[in-house]
């Protein structure tokens, strides 16, 4: 399936700052290892440095004016009307069905939905009449808007937008704009996720243990001296976490703290 780009109508944006810089080169190795013919345009929004791939177009800021800012300008700033939202630290770990992707778009546009997800996480509430494939993200759903990789109808994305805000606040309080507005938001299945990745490879300042270890795996070159790696203990700890004996020992903090966010949900 041989189309022009701008066929599609629709682009990767991959947001980022220039602190994140080394993660630019395991990103865009593994997207273009696992993704070889996506048929996108790829825009890196960041303040003044340049990825040096003719693959990757970057947008550059000047200046950090903050996630929500940053993202309208990009926005406003590119022709195409649609676009798959990519966070820097996300790597590929299977190959993309390209035709799979274009099939999705194409629902989304004939069905005028908002927000197609990619990666269910969360997943979808129950399903969609007009596609198996697919479920439908309830009105009132808890993080009905996600950062996680999905493709977004540019319109839709500007009306929650919030000047100021970060991409946490995006997820909770966009979330509660969403509640407010009419539109379609679907999202593929748990067992069959049309794009498969680490969901996140640095958390709070580190690389994971298992991304890096998966990185060396794949002989894709990461600069490991801007920020430590995880030790190999924590990420035991990780593991354990999921684990149904010891699981709930390890989980109890995040568990209270998504109730807690669960009822000001509901009381809001």
């Amino acid at each position: 399936m041989e189309q022009k780009q701008d066929n599609y109508d629709c682009a990767i944006i991959v947001p980022s700052c220039d602190s994140y810089e080394d993660s630019w080169q395991p990103f865009f190795s593994f997207f273009f290892k696992y993704w070889p013919d996506c048929p996108f345009p790829v825009y890196l929004l960041t303040e003044k440095k340049v990825y040096p791939d003719t693959r990757v177009k970057t947008i550059n800021l000047g200046v950090d004016h903050g996630w929500a800012n940053n993202m309208e300008i990009c926005l406003e700033g590119i022709s195409e009307r649609y676009f798959i939202y990519f966070l820097e630290d996300v790597f590929l770990t299977k190959k993309v069905n390209t035709e799979r992707i274009i099939k999705l778009l194409k629902i989304l546009k004939d069905d005028q939905v908002s927000c197609l997800r990619l990666y269910p996480s969360p997943g979808p509430d129950y399903p969609y009449s007009r596609d198996n494939d697919l479920g439908v993200i309830k009105k009132d759903a808890s993080y009905r808007v996600s950062t996680m990789t999905a493709i977004w109808d540019k319109k839709s994305f500007l009306r929650l937008l919030k000047p100021g805000e970060n991409a946490w606040q995006m997820e909770l309080e966009g979330t509660k704009r969403s509640w407010l507005i009419n539109d379609l938001y679907l999202s593929v299945w748990p067992k069959s996720p049309a794009i498969e990745y680490f969901a996140t490879a640095i958390k709070r300042g580190k690389w994971l243990y298992d991304v890096a270890s998966f990185c060396h795996r794949e002989g894709i070159a990461v600069d490991f001296t801007r920020r430590p790696t995880e030790t190999m203990w924590r990420y035991f700890c990780r593991r354990l976490e999921r684990t149904p004996v010891l699981g709930w020992y390890f989980k109890l903090p995040s568990r209270l703290n998504n109730f807690a966010k669960r009822v000001i949900f509901r009381d809001i």
